[in-house]
């Protein structure tokens, strides 16, 4: 009988998937058992229960017999003679693997389906491997024969194999077979997949085979990093906590692994807060999904902020320099891949030389084969998310370019760019407050009040406005300001800054110097740092003639 060739697909959080030529074959399952997912107005839904937690589900269950058994007896027999732990069968990715009888075709899903359906049964990291085909034959030998060859095959570079299979019969000796392999690198005690408002639970587990000293990273519905700080070794504990607004918190564990020569990722876990979980996926692009860039970068921008303001966060606005930055940022990146002759583009350097300053520049850098996929790749990662969703953030936008990989297949570069603004400020109003905080700090220091001088607030205004047309540079009329105050002051104690918080130039300690005269000048400008907007502050304190 001819061999069939079994398409599949391996799976890494954060690492493009790459198309697999497998032979394979899988178990029978009886077809009253079968509760196959659903494809239907462009999404993919299981027909079967969600998960209630991640880690062991004792509800679920392989197939008895028939060729599974003959798998698992092959697959053990292999094991012992290379001395590894013999590849076991995991109800979870069974049922997973029932689902995908639905999905009707012989090629394996895109990775969106493929860790939406891990999460949906409580997988703690996407299944790695699918393989999907139709097989000429109903024989349990024949299907458990080319089984072997594709699992032994991935196995062979497994630390613990676990697997889960689903076939029906088409027709006389025609079988649909679906092959999911895994390769497990925790144990997780079971967690909750949903959590309430002001609820919390316990992530604990341990490490498998040689990976050791792990690490836990989360991110909470509104983006705050967490890493709790774990012992050497295997074991790990973490707290989750929900708070009052809707929203996702995003888990990530690592750990040292000695084959990868570092630190690498074991589980990706995603949690409900106060919301729903989904219960279905897109199948490809969400309906209505724009096809021109400058729509998708749109789009994108519009999902962050949509997750933002759920979240109680402000929505950012959409700046064209600063997606002109991204989009130039993401053709070098795209450049270089192709062994064009291009340098990175300079992120800082090009915002300054479009008039675009921030004491705080976040970046979003991906490659998918998607925008949308390249954005669902940062939403499962603590620190991505955390970048997209920091609070002190007023301003982005998202640049776009396409390209070509060698084997042929379209991905995407995307950059996601990111700052922060200052906000107008009402310079009279500053000015009242500074006054008003320099005498606070001045009768905590027992100095004696200060009085408004009328020619000393008119110079230091004058200072003031001139900092600011110079960008911070001393003022064109600095020299002809400073004769004024010898002129009229015996001395004169001056403090110029720009701060992001202005207010803070009032706890300098020159505001409490001797003096009985203040004069104080506020004006708004660009700032090398600060960006646009940046408050110029000039305090006066001085001593009549």
């Amino acid at each position: 009988m001819a061999s069939t060739v079994l398409s599949g697909r391996s799976i890494v959080a954060a690492t493009a998937a790459g198309a697999l030529l497998l032979a394979s074959a899988c178990a029978a399952i009886e077809s009253s058992r079968h509760r196959p997912g659903v494809i239907s107005d462009g999404t993919f839904r299981p027909a079967r229960d969600a998960a209630t937690h991640y880690g062991p589900d004792p509800s679920r269950s392989c197939p008895a017999g028939g060729a599974i058994k003959l798998l698992a007896d092959q697959l053990g027999d292999a094991a012992r003679r290379g001395g590894r732990p013999p590849p076991g069968e995991d109800g979870r990715l069974c049922a997973a693997a029932d689902t995908f009888l639905g999905w009707g075709e012989d090629e394996s899903p895109p990775e969106s389906v493929v860790t939406f359906v891990s999460s949906y049964f409580g997988l703690a990291s996407p299944i790695q491997q699918v393989n999907i085909a139709t097989i000429e034959s109903e024989d349990t030998k024949v299907l458990a024969q080319r089984m072997y060859e594709t699992a032994a095959s991935f196995a062979a570079n497994a630390r613990q194999t676990r697997f889960g299979v689903a076939t029906t019969r088409l027709k006389k000796n025609s079988t649909r077979v679906v092959l999911l392999l895994q390769d497990v690198a925790i144990e997780l005690d079971p967690l909750p997949r949903r959590l309430g408002p002001g609820e919390q639970a316990a992530l604990t587990g341990r490490l498998l085979g040689e990976l050791q000293d792990p690490k836990v990273v989360s991110s909470d519905v509104r983006g705050q990093v967490s890493r709790p700080e774990q012992a050497r070794g295997k074991q790990f504990r973490a707290d989750v906590r929900c708070g009052e607004h809707p929203g996702r918190v995003q888990v990530e564990i690592r750990a040292q692994d000695p084959r990868a020569g570092g630190e690498r990722t074991v589980a990706t876990i995603p949690i409900a807060c106060n919301t729903e979980l989904p219960t279905a996926v897109a199948v490809g692009p969400t309906p209505g999904w724009p096809a021109e860039v400058a729509a998708q970068e749109r789009k994108l921008f519009d999902i962050i902020n949509a997750e933002r303001t759920t979240a109680g966060l402000s929505a950012l606005r959409w700046d064209d320099g600063i997606a002109k930055v991204a989009r130039e940022y993401s053709e070098s990146l795209r450049d270089q891949r192709i062994g064009a002759d291009s340098r990175p583009v300079d992120i800082a350097e090009r915002l300054r030389q479009l008039g675009v300053a921030s004491p705080l520049v976040l970046l979003n850098p991906g490659l998918a084969s998607s925008a949308e996929q390249a954005h669902e790749r940062f939403l499962e990662s603590p620190e991505h998310r955390a970048n997209y969703m920091n609070p002190e953030l007023t301003t982005g936008a998202v640049g776009l370019a396409r390209a070509t990989e060698p084997d042929g297949r379209p991905v995407v570069v995307v950059n996601e760019l990111f700052i922060k603004e200052l906000p107008p400020v009402d310079p009279q109003a500053l000015r009242a407050e500074l006054r008003a905080a320099i005498a606070k700090k001045r009768v905590e220091a027992r100095a004696a009040p200060l009085s408004s001088d009328p020619a000393l607030e008119r110079l230091a205004q004058d200072y003031a406005t001139g900092l600011a047309e110079a960008g911070g540079a001393p003022p064109k009329r600095a020299a002809e300001i400073t004769a004024a105050l010898n002129k009229r002051f015996r001395r004169v104690n001056l403090l110029t800054g720009a701060k992001a918080e202005p207010l803070e130039l009032a706890q300098d300690p020159n505001v409490v110097a001797q003096g009985q005269l203040l004069g104080v000048g506020v004006a708004q400008g660009m700032h090398p740092v600060l960006g646009r907007n940046a408050a110029y502050v000039v305090v006066m304190v001085g001593t009549r003639r």
